[in-house]
C-alpha cells in the first residue's frame, strides 16, 4: 500500500510538473507574439517616414517634412524604452536584477514621472493628488518611475482628447496607494482576468491594438511585484479605468 501510494504521488508529481511546464511554454509563446506585434508598429512607423523623406527629398513641404522627422524621433524614443523595460523585467525575472530600495519621496517621483509625460505629450492635462506631509517609501525610484509613465501614458491614449488624467498618492496604514484614473471607455469585463497576463486572452487576441498596452502592463506587474506590492485595475462607475499600485513603507533595509 505504501507502494503504491508513492507511485500514485510520483505520477501526480509529474502530471503537475508537465502542467506547469506547459503553461510556461504556452506564456513565452505569448509574450514573443505580444512582442512582436508591439515593435511591428514603430518599425513600420519609421520605415515609412524615413522613405518618404528620402524618395520625396526637396519636394516635400517644411511642416509635412518636420512632422515625419519628429515621428521618426518618437518611435525611435518609445522603441528605447521599450527595449530597456524589457530587459529590466527580465532581469527581474530571472534573479539576476536585485531591486535596490532607498527611501524616496513619493510626489518627487510623481514630478518627474510627470514632467516625462507632458514633453512626449504637451496638450494632456493631468491632475496630481498628493498628502500634505513627505511620504518617503523605500523604492528603486527610477523603476517605480517607469512604472508611473507607462500608465500615464496609457491612461492618455485611452482617453479623448484634453481628457483629465488625475494621479493620486495616499497613505493607507503601512503601505503607499498610487492610483492613475482616466475617463475613457474602460476595459472590458471579459479582458480584466488577463489584463497582466502577457496580452492574449483566451480567444488568443491582443488585449489592445494600441502599443504599449499590454507589455507595458506586464512590466509595470512585475516591478511593482519585485517591491512586494501589488498591481491591480477597476473600471469606474461614470466611465474610464483606475490602475492602483501599493507599496510597503517599510523594507529599505
Amino acid at each position: 500500500m505504501v507502494a503504491m501510494a508513492l507511485e500514485r504521488q510520483r505520477l501526480s508529481d509529474e502530471q503537475r510538473n508537465i502542467l506547469v511546464e506547459t503553461e510556461k511554454e504556452k506564456m513565452r509563446s505569448n509574450l514573443l507574439r505580444a512582442i512582436s506585434h508591439d515593435l511591428r508598429t514603430p518599425l513600420t512607423g519609421i520605415l515609412g517616414a524615413s522613405s518618404a523623406i528620402l524618395e520625396n527629398e526637396g519636394s516635400l513641404d517644411a511642416d509635412i517634412n518636420r512632422q515625419l522627422i519628429v515621428n521618426i524621433r518618437e518611435d525611435s524614443q518609445w522603441l528605447i524604452r521599450m527595449v530597456e523595460n524589457l530587459l529590466s523585467v527580465t532581469r527581474i525575472k530571472e534573479g539576476t536584477m536585485n531591486v535596490t530600495k532607498t527611501l524616496e519621496a513619493g510626489e518627487e517621483i510623481i514630478a518627474d514621472a510627470v514632467g516625462r509625460i507632458r514633453v512626449r505629450y504637451p496638450g494632456s492635462n493631468i491632475r496630481v493628488k498628493v498628502p500634505d506631509e513627505l511620504l518617503e517609501i523605500p523604492m528603486d525610484g527610477t523603476l517605480i518611475a517607469q512604472v508611473i509613465i507607462n500608465l500615464l501614458e496609457n491612461a492618455i491614449k485611452h482617453s479623448a482628447e484634453d481628457s483629465l488624467v488625475e494621479i493620486n498618492l495616499k497613505k493607507q496604514g503601512n503601505q503607499a496607494v498610487f492610483e492613475v484614473l482616466d475617463n475613457g471607455q474602460g476595459i472590458p469585463e471579459e479582458e480584466m482576468p488577463y489584463l497582466f497576463e502577457g496580452y492574449l486572452s483566451k480567444e488568443n487576441k491582443p488585449l489592445d491594438s494600441s502599443r504599449g498596452m499590454g507589455i507595458g502592463l506586464s512590466i509595470c506587474k512585475t516591478i511593482v511585484n519585485a517591491h512586494q506590492g501589488n498591481l491591480e485595475a477597476e473600471n469606474r462607475k461614470d466611465g474610464g479605468t483606475i490602475f492602483r499600485f501599493t507599496l510597503p513603507l517599510k523594507g529599505s533595509e
